[in-house]
């Protein structure tokens, strides 16, 4: 087997996309496989006899109906092995704001595009965005599922499960935070992977994933009402990964190029040219 194939892995919008391409643009020849959801994929003996690196990007939560599975892959039970695993770890705070943002797609690809719906939901998102303080991510959050009958919530269990696969897997895996990315703190990173990582940031054909590009967004986005619910659910869990701090900062207006503007472009891509959900 090559001895640079890396294997990230991460739960959806925690900046597993541009890591895992920063690792690829950082090897020789390497080559990128993003999200197989398939146990084939693993097996394919003539990928993973290749003579070149390969770097594969998984999402956590696309195997949860298959966690055997997931961990047999980790541990190098599949014919496609890994010198390397990388766990994405990003405050779940920040990642919960990106998905609310980003889940227009996935619902757009899933049932179709609804006029109704994108309208309703844009127009939720201009109201937070002239007046923060008028609209906590709570109520936003009851408002979709109001407007899918869904259960956006059950992102709070999918929060605890990965946080458990993390302290799970500790001796096979290296856990990167998403935020010393951002911060260009890399040198644990680099020293785990044995060489630097380039400065290209580049996501290729992937760019429709990339929004702000920033940490600590859920103090311009939460309300005191956030602060009391999300701290009860989650506050033991940002405690042991490190995220401690719960003070906001409020601001008047947030940029509308990551919130309506950016729920609009989206769906207007996929509705020009489909494409899958990263």
């Amino acid at each position: 087997m090559s001895n640079k194939n890396i294997l990230v892995v991460g739960p959806a919008k925690t900046g597993t996309t541009i890591i895992s391409k920063t690792i690829q643009h950082s090897l020789t020849n390497a080559g990128y496989h993003l999200e197989p959801k398939n146990v084939l994929f693993f097996e394919n003996k003539e990928l993973a006899s290749s003579a070149s690196p390969q770097v594969v990007k998984i999402i956590f939560e696309h195997w949860n109906n298959k966690p055997r599975m997931r961990n047999a892959i980790i541990h190098n039970e599949a014919q496609l092995k890994f010198n390397k695993v990388i766990a994405i770890q990003r405050d779940p705070r920040d990642e919960l704001i990106s998905r609310l943002l980003y889940i227009a797609l996935p619902y757009t690809i899933s049932k179709g595009y609804d006029e109704k719906f994108i309208k309703a939901w844009t127009q939720l998102w201009k109201i937070k965005e002239s007046n923060p303080a008028a609209m906590s991510i709570k109520s936003l959050i009851a408002a979709y599922n109001r407007l899918t009958q869904s259960n956006f919530m059950a992102y709070l269990k999918g929060a605890q499960e990965y946080h458990g696969f993390l302290n799970a897997h500790q001796r096979r895996i290296y856990t990167f935070s998403y935020e010393d990315f951002i911060q260009g703190n890399n040198q644990g990173l680099e020293d785990h992977l044995g060489f630097k990582l380039t400065q290209e940031r580049s996501v290729d054909d992937l760019g429709r994933t990339v929004r702000s590009c920033a940490s600590n967004n859920w103090k311009k986005y939460f309300s005191p009402e956030d602060i009391e619910y999300f701290k009860g659910e989650l506050g033991v869990i940002l405690a042991d990964m490190g995220y401690t701090d719960w003070s906001l900062t409020p601001v008047k207006s947030l940029n509308p190029e990551h919130c309506s503007q950016y729920i609009s472009r989206l769906v207007q891509e996929y509705a020009i040219k489909p494409a899958k959900c990263a």
